[in-house]
């Protein structure tokens, strides 16, 4: 998958989405990066994140962040994910951006 660059969004309550990159722009080649992002009138900014080979290790490392940061009580309500996201917030593409606009 080396070059292949893919993104996974999920949406979050309280206006806050995780993004997950691979192969991102500017961080090591064959790595997961992880943000949880916030966005309110039109902004949005990154919480925390991650970078690591594996998935769950960015996605752990990056909960974690959010909760010594006190931004979530528990790592679990940083993965909380809401029910039913629309189909469109998860998905693959062939191009990512950070700076995704939340729906």
């Amino acid at each position: 998958m080396h070059g292949l660059l893919r993104a996974v969004r999920a949406e979050y309550p309280r206006r806050r989405y995780m993004l997950a990159t691979y192969n991102a722009p500017g961080w090591p080649s064959d790595s997961w990066l992880v943000q949880f992002c916030s966005s309110t009138a039109g902004e949005e900014w990154t919480l925390a994140e991650s970078c690591h080979v594996w998935l769950v290790d960015a996605f752990d490392a990056t909960c974690a962040q959010m909760e010594s940061l006190n931004l979530a009580a528990t790592a679990a309500e940083a993965a909380a994910v809401v029910v039913d996201p629309p189909a469109a917030a998860i998905g693959t593409t062939e191009t990512a951006q950070s700076g995704l606009s939340s729906s």
